[in-house]
């Protein structure tokens, strides 16, 4: 084996620069998306780590469906490739509406997962979760569900 000198990782970097920079726009704007839903996951992760996970569906929801929204754009990637010749039969709208469809089947599965936590007579109070009629606010003069059912007036 040859030495590994300091010039290996930089000429990897040019090299990989260089490819990248012969990669079509339609594709780096997917290689975006797919960056951004995998920095959204990872904030979420964070804020876990440092706040908690109380309302665990809630966390698990939103890192699923970052991950799974990522994975689909990644098989959007492949399938709109030119220089995939797997896919080069199917022309880029298909691979699209694929994506779309399969992201509003995620998305549906990712609310059900949520249950109890979209219905809007829960609430949320001091990390305990409560019932609009019986908040344990209330004893210290907080009257949550007065004002939220007058400010819908």
């Amino acid at each position: 084996m040859g030495r590994a000198t300091s010039k290996d990782p930089q000429a990897l970097i040019h090299s990989l620069r260089s490819a990248y920079a012969a990669t079509p726009f339609s594709l780096k704007i997917i290689d975006l998306y797919v960056g951004f839903a995998v920095f959204s996951a990872i904030i979420q992760v964070v804020y876990m780590a440092i706040v908690g996970s109380f309302p665990f569906n809630s966390f698990l929801s939103g890192v699923l469906s970052c991950i799974g929204t990522a994975v689909l754009a990644v098989c959007l990637r492949v399938q709109v490739n030119k220089e995939n010749k797997e896919f080069k039969d199917l022309p880029p709208e298909r691979a699209f509406s694929d994506f779309v469809f399969c992201n509003l089947v995620l998305h549906l599965v990712i609310m059900n997962f949520l249950e109890e936590m979209v219905k809007p007579e829960s609430c949320l109070i001091m990390s305990c979760r409560c019932r609009w009629s019986s908040c344990p606010a209330e004893p210290m003069g907080i009257n949550f569900a007065q004002n939220i059912t007058t400010s819908m007036k």
